[in-house]
């Protein structure tokens, strides 16, 4: 193969990858074991604590939860419950779990 057609193939997997994962999405990897994912996530306050798993999904398509801007998530004392959203892109070649300790 030559040189240019190698380095085409090679910044357009470069592209897609990048359009596919957006700034705020976790990237798992294999050289990384663990991330600050704070400034990524995005969160609802359910006072009633009665939210369903599907009435979470509709209020974050209608962009109800909040962004959180910070690098780790600081919320205060409450008996509300916390519905948590982030995006996450697994590109490791490792079959291992990953956990989200929140």
């Amino acid at each position: 193969m030559n040189i240019y057609k190698f380095i085409t193939i090679l910044f357009f997997c470069l592209v897609c990858t990048l359009a596919y994962a957006d700034s705020d999405t976790i990237i798992l990897s294999d050289d990384k074991s663990s991330f600050h994912i704070g400034n990524t996530i995005s969160y609802y306050k359910d006072d009633t604590k009665k939210l369903s798993i599907e009435g979470a999904a509709s209020l974050l398509k209608n962009k109800k939860f909040t962004e959180n801007k910070k690098t780790y998530i600081s919320l205060s004392r409450t008996t509300s419950a916390y519905w948590f959203h982030f995006k996450v892109k697994n590109v490791s070649k490792i079959n291992e779990q990953w956990y989200a300790y929140i």
